[in-house]
């Protein structure tokens, strides 16, 4: 419970000039986040990255690459915005700006193949026959799949000789391009924008490093041995702890091995008073009767929501439309929000042990429901060879799924 700390932050202190606020976790990171979006500042939350230290990262990929990510925008922004993140997130250093350029490919514009493979190369991606995830490309006659890990999409790049003819996203299950055409396109570093030099520099600290992973490249260990090229990201900020996060500290101190030393993390904490306070909705009538007499703001992401709860006269009470949470009382304000927390859906991988399965077994697909796995079979699709699983349905209906 810490939205009010910020809350009243943001309604009482003189010199509002916060740069970083640390958290136990992603949860209490986006709840914080709607406390800033309802002050309309400037906010990036930071992923909770909880590695220890000399771990096998390609187990924190997903992390890995949203922190880069958000870590990109906030260095390209000229009015630094208010970091939000997690405390394991900040254990250890982080790469600088140098790390994390982009290069942008134009409509039109001439690309030199060699050279644009070896720059895909040093900065980190996986070259396969078909692209299936982030961090993959793939280079077939005149057409290039790219999947940039701050991409929505994959990328597909259509030349004619070396000029780009065509840019389009398109969808992983079918392969099938979007209809709309894109008039330019960031291409991002899959791990770091590296040059040949820096490439072989790092491999090379990563062949002798101390740390065990099955394979050892810079995707695995990387991370860990950016020395002089990476920095910690407190250093000349003004950061404060959302709360006491004492016990929080104790645990990373004993399991993660951060590389920052623990006073780092003697930092303020923002004040709490009982004039600012969470409370619960299960009445929103009930609630704006008692507290009439204040400022009322109703949170809802769109009219109908307001309707669905049967609030039809307003008079007096201001509306945003947002899709956040925030319930807090004041002595001289109200804020209530309509909106529903929403499950999050994990994207779950597979469950089943392919090795077990023999043909005419029922398995269930998450989407399509049970049919009868028949086969495991290699199929050519955009010039790429795949193994795909091929599970039948009912008359002739099939599906083939990548392995």
């Amino acid at each position: 419970m810490s939205q009010n700390r910020l809350f009243q932050y943001y309604k009482t202190a003189k010199n509002q000039d916060l740069e970083i606020l640390i958290c136990q976790d992603a949860k209490e990171a986006h709840e914080l986040e709607s406390v800033a979006n309802f002050f309309k500042k400037d906010v990036l939350v930071f992923p909770d990255f909880r590695a220890t230290l000399g771990d096998d990262l390609r187990v924190y990929k997903e992390e890995l690459h949203a922190l880069f990510s958000t870590l990109r925008k906030y260095y390209a922004l000229k009015k630094k915005p208010l970091i939000i993140s997690p405390l394991k997130t900040l254990l250890f250093n982080l790469p600088k700006a140098n790390l994390l350029a982009s290069t942008t490919l134009e409509f039109g514009s001439n690309i030199e193949l060699k050279k644009f493979k070896e720059q895909m190369l040093f900065w980190g991606y996986s070259f396969v026959d078909m692209v299936q995830v982030e961090g993959e490309i793939s280079f077939r006659g005149d057409i290039i799949d790219i999947f940039p890990p701050s991409s929505a999409m994959p990328l597909r790049i259509s030349l004619f000789d070396d000029e780009i003819e065509q840019i389009k996203y398109f969808e992983l299950e079918s392969q099938r391009t979007q209809k709309d055409e894109l008039e330019s396109v960031e291409i991002t570093p899959a791990f770091y924008s590296l040059n040949e030099d820096e490439f072989n520099s790092l491999n090379a600290k990563i062949a002798k490093s101390e740390f065990n992973s099955l394979v050892k490249d810079i995707a695995s260990l990387g991370f860990w041995h950016l020395e002089e090229s990476a920095v910690n990201f407190l250093e000349g900020k003004n950061a404060k702890l959302v709360r006491n996060l004492d016990t929080l500290l104790v645990d990373a101190y004993a399991l993660n091995k951060p590389t920052l030393s623990r006073e780092c993390f003697n930092l303020e904490v923002l004040g709490e008073y009982d004039d600012f306070k969470e409370i619960s909705v299960s009445d929103v009538h009930a609630l704006l009767k008692v507290y009439k007499d204040k400022k009322i703001t109703v949170i809802a992401s769109n009219e109908a929501v307001v309707k669905q709860a049967g609030l039809f006269d307003l008079k007096g009470i201001e509306t945003r439309y947002a899709p956040y949470i925030l319930n807090i009382l004041t002595k001289d304000e109200l804020v209530i929000s309509l909106n529903k927390r929403e499950k999050i859906r994990r994207r779950r991988k597979s469950s089943i042990l392919l090795d077990d399965l023999k043909a005419g077994d029922y398995v269930v697909h998450e989407d399509y429901g049970v049919g009868i796995f028949e086969s495991i079979e290699k199929t050519e699709i955009l010039g790429g060879i795949k193994d795909f699983i091929v599970i039948k349905y009912v008359g002739d209906d099939k599906i083939l799924l990548p392995v």
